[in-house]
């Protein structure tokens, strides 16, 4: 492993920086992996008004979800 592999390894066991989350595939089959939280603000257009919404992204290892598809959990 590389000093960076090893770095992210860290910070995605962090139990302050990660959470640990469950990902669920087409067939139903579940993965326990870590993932980081990531909670920005989304602003949005719609004519002449500005929407601001909360949104949620989870940051998670390739290694552990290698082959995400659409519509999975």
């Amino acid at each position: 492993m590389t000093a960076f592999a090893d770095a992210l390894g860290v910070l995605f066991l962090d139990a302050n920086l990660s959470v640990e989350i469950w990902h669920r595939d087409n067939e139903g089959q579940f993965t326990r992996a870590r993932g980081i939280l990531r909670r920005p603000d989304e602003l949005t257009e719609f004519g002449s008004a500005r929407l601001l919404s909360d949104t949620t992204r989870i940051d998670v290892r390739v290694a552990d979800i290698p082959a995400p598809r659409p519509q999975e959990q």
